[in-house]
Parts: structure tokens; sequence; C-alpha cells
């Protein structure tokens, strides 16, 4: 595959757990909403770090913050605190 194939596949992973996400909080399952959150937000990052680095495979891990270190993205430090939430959410919803 080539790095624009590798990115499509994380985003369009992403998309498909996006829709996820909507289909749940349209059915008033917030929790497992919240929970589709955060591998959305993960392959989007996976998808940014393909885009930003050497390798097309990026760690395997699921931390935002990790993984969002290792991009060019610059958000605003809220932002940043705020994908610690999610990984929470994640761990707290298993």
């Amino acid at each position: 595959m080539t790095k624009d194939q590798h990115i499509a596949y994380w985003k369009t992973e992403a998309e498909r757990n996006w829709e996820t996400a909507l289909y749940l909080k349209n059915g008033k399952q917030n929790v497992m909403a919240l929970f589709m959150l955060h591998p959305t937000l993960e392959k989007l990052f996976k998808a940014r770090w393909v885009k930003d680095n050497i390798d097309d495979f990026p760690p395997r891990t699921h931390a935002l913050q990790f993984l969002h270190n290792q991009t060019d993205l610059d958000i605003p430090a809220e932002e940043y605190d705020y994908l610690a939430v999610v990984n929470q959410w994640r761990i707290d919803t298993r």
C-alpha cells in the first residue's frame, strides 16, 4: 500500500467509528457513543501520524496524547487536555 492508501484506510475506519458513535447517540446509548469517540479520534491521529512520519505504520497504542505528540498538529491546550479525558472514558467504559 502507498502512504496515501494507508492514510485513506485510517480515515475510512475513523468515519465508520464516527457513524457508529452517532447511531449510538441517536439511540440514547450515550456511554457507548462516548466510548466510540475514542477510536474515532485515535484513527484520525493515526492517519495524521502516517502523513507526518516516514513510516506507514503508526505506533500500536491507544494513547491519544502520545499519538498527537508525534504529529505536526497544533491544537489548543484545553483540547489537548481533553484527550486525556477521552482516554479515561475508554478505560472506564470497558
